[in-house]
């Protein structure tokens, strides 16, 4: 039973580090790579800041195209945006990297790229409206972990159990009693009301 759970284990982690690699190969533009934070390297990567905004983090990638300085960030999930979107929240995670990288190179950053597994890579251009939207959001993160009550927006426990807040949280969910077990509970119950 433990070797089996052993190989399982072995197996996901091979897919999951190949899937990166078939990502990272159809779809990473050409340019020099001036940064990487990935799973497989040897070294550690710096946490880069940008005082201005107040923020801190390590893209994936860092690269040197024909456009200028560039931060990637690689994202595994199976169900991307359509028509080349992005999802609100890799906005703000690409956007704070454009914020990051530019002050930490002093460089003026032409746009980010978000990669999903489906390799399209979705530009975010770091225009002023952004930049202050990923401020407001900025402020209001902080003021959210500063305030005694904080407001949960879904049931997805993973979501609730990852969240930054969630030790301020009064509305943070109990683990085992998130939207999987409700969905569980509820079809039960249909099929015992019949």
């Amino acid at each position: 039973m433990l070797l089996a759970l052993a190989a399982l284990l072995l197996a996901i982690a091979i897919w999951l580090l190949s899937t990166r690699r078939q990502i990272e190969s159809r779809s990473m533009p050409e340019g020099t790579i001036l940064y990487e934070d990935v799973s497989e390297q040897r070294y550690t990567s710096n946490i880069l800041t940008s005082q201005r905004y107040g923020l801190r983090g390590k893209p994936d990638y860092i690269l040197m195209t024909k456009d200028g300085v560039v931060p990637v960030e690689l994202k595994s999930t199976t169900q991307p945006p359509s028509r080349g979107r992005v999802h609100p929240s890799h906005t703000a995670q690409i956007l704070a990297y454009c914020a990051i990288v530019g002050e930490s190179l002093g460089e003026r950053i032409p746009y980010g790229l978000v990669i999903y597994r489906d390799g399209l890579p979705r530009r975010v251009i770091p225009t002023e409206k952004n930049m202050i939207w990923l401020q407001q959001m900025a402020d209001g993160l902080r003021a959210a972990r500063k305030s005694d009550q904080q407001h949960r927006n879904h049931r997805h426990e993973p979501k609730c159990l990852n969240c930054g807040v969630r030790d301020n949280c009064t509305e943070a969910l109990q683990i085992g009693q998130g939207w999987r077990n409700r969905t569980r509970t509820s079809k039960s119950h249909r099929r015992k009301s019949r």
